[in-house]
């Protein structure tokens, strides 16, 4: 079993990319993602994404490391769990690899509107409103998929709680066996210097 140091190290690096994971997230999602949907409106989300095609392309590049950056948390959770409970670290990481795996596919439904309103010329035989709408209809689409993936991946959270609750009940209670373990042998050490004090010295001169 790895001693408290090092569990704590475990759980200190996965509680950082953790959280670096969802700043990116939140700045992705909530900041760059909704300078360009316009719910409701496919001519004026088109305008958007042509209007800043360099920062909807970095929106994607964003998705690309958040996913990234949640494989290496999910790394860290199952090198800091594996000694507690493997069959439960293993569906985590199964679960968690789903959504990720889902939502690398919806990279692909995020880059469609850059190809549909590229104006290549093999797209002509469509109209601009119908362009217009099958980006509209890939964006929601994405949306969706990575709402359902969200859903994969955070919905082991319950199964995290469990097994950090696991992780500080096995650390407690090796800690204070080694206190008692070492208590005892203070006692121990203490009772064989008493035992020869009683013996008695040999008179000095």
């Amino acid at each position: 079993m790895p001693s408290a140091t090092e569990i704590r190290r475990s759980a200190r690096q996965a509680g950082l990319l953790y959280l670096a994971m969802s700043i990116v997230a939140m700045i992705g999602y909530f900041y760059v993602h909704r300078l360009f949907f316009v719910s409701g409106d496919p001519a004026a989300t088109a305008r958007n994404i042509l209007a800043n095609e360099r920062l909807y392309r970095i929106s994607i590049l964003i998705d690309l490391v958040v996913q990234l950056l949640f494989i290496l948390v999910v790394l860290a959770l199952y090198r800091l769990f594996k000694e507690v409970d493997p069959n439960q670290t293993r569906v985590m990481v199964a679960l968690v690899g789903t959504g990720i795996a889902a939502q690398f596919a919806g990279f692909v439904l995020n880059a469609a509107p850059l190809m549909l309103l590229g104006g290549a010329d093999y797209l002509s035989v469509f109209s601009r409103p119908q362009l217009e709408a099958l980006s509209y209809a890939s964006l929601n689409l994405a949306g969706k998929q990575g709402r359902i993936s969200r859903a994969r991946r955070h919905g082991p959270q319950a199964g995290y709680a469990a097994l950090l609750r696991r992780v500080h009940r096995r650390v407690v209670a090796g800690l204070r066996w080694r206190e008692t373990a070492h208590g005892g042998r203070v006692a121990s050490e203490r009772k064989c210097r008493a035992s020869m004090r009683g013996l008695g010295a040999p008179p000095r001169g």
